[in-house]
């Protein structure tokens, strides 16, 4: 299990958007990133679950989770200020949006032939 502990990354206060994608990142805490994050991309990481953890992260508007091992996102709904969630090659066969009535914009691009 990876995650961003030994970064440092928390310290860069003015730091607004970070791109992570293809590392062997599994897991985050929001106290190991920055709390002025607005754009996090962990595109093609080893993530299972949309890590709820980052709802802390009260500035965090854009969230890319693409091509991860992503099953649900349900928790994504528990993000105050999320504008986009990007969610394309996981494999997520339904979101219920509960009775949360704040609008949240979800993408997934669709799976390629012949992958799973």
């Amino acid at each position: 299990m990876y995650g961003f502990s030994r970064a440092g990354l928390s310290k860069l206060t003015c730091l607004t958007s970070l791109d992570a994608s293809e590392n062997l990142i599994s897991s985050v805490s929001a106290c190991e990133l920055p709390p002025t994050l607005k754009e996090l991309n962990l595109t093609g990481c080893q993530f299972t679950a949309v890590p709820q953890s980052l709802t802390a992260l009260s500035q965090l508007q854009h969230l890319q989770l693409s091509a991860n091992k992503i099953t649900q996102a349900d928790s994504l709904f528990q993000y105050p200020y999320l504008i986009h969630a990007g969610l394309g090659y996981n494999h997520i066969s339904n979101i219920s949006l509960g009775n949360n009535k704040s609008p949240k914009r979800a993408s997934a691009a669709p799976a390629q032939a012949g992958s799973s």
